[in-house]
């Protein structure tokens, strides 16, 4: 039987509360949702929401922060699965970005309208990404793979066809995952752009 300490439940209320706020800025928008909806889906009252985070912007850091950890390990660990190639780390990239693609989309176009530390975090798990990726780029530049391109165009552009991809997904994919059924085309586009 699972003793339930004053801790215990604490935390229980928070992760309860980060995992409503997920799932309701995955599907209405991280803007838009208000912490009373964020609150009725936890099944706790709106003040109790304050007691574990003093502001939205608190909610929502512990939101970013939970998405950037578990982003960070499973980008990690599809990297370490025998990838030895440029087009193997986009490709894992691709897989985590569409297990949290309604999600991430939402952050990538409402990051603009979110307070600085937000920001901040989200910028540190994209340098993450950028580093595991020039590991294996810098390999074939110099085998002559790949053209040599500094590491922050490389990166960007990349980051920049993956978010247009994203944000215009409506466009690209109108009745299913975006990622599911444009990555390929993504990777292959992107491929060809960084040839010799």
């Amino acid at each position: 039987m699972k003793k339930f300490t004053r801790k215990t439940q604490k935390l229980e209320t928070r992760n309860k509360l980060v995992a409503a706020a997920i799932k309701l800025f995955s599907r209405n928008g991280i803007v838009s949702t208000s912490t009373e909806s964020i609150a009725k889906a936890a099944g706790v009252s709106h003040g109790t929401l304050f007691l574990h985070f003093r502001t939205r912007d608190d909610l929502v850091f512990a939101v970013i922060t939970r998405f950037g950890e578990h982003l960070c390990k499973a980008f990690k660990e599809h990297t370490e699965k025998n990838i030895k190639n440029l087009k193997g780390v986009l490709k894992a990239h691709l897989t985590v970005v569409e297990e949290f693609e309604d999600f991430y989309a939402h952050l990538v176009m409402e990051l603009a309208l979110l307070a600085p530390k937000i920001k901040s975090y989200f910028f540190i798990v994209q340098a993450t990404v950028s580093h595991r990726m020039f590991i294996h780029a810098e390999h074939e530049m110099k085998l002559g793979k790949i053209r040599k391109i500094k590491r922050p165009l490389l990166f960007n552009t990349w980051i920049s066809l993956l978010h247009y991809y994203l944000i215009n997904r409506e466009i690209f994919s109108p009745n299913q995952s975006v990622m599911s059924e444009k990555s390929k085309e993504l990777l292959e586009h992107f491929l060809h752009l960084v040839k010799p």
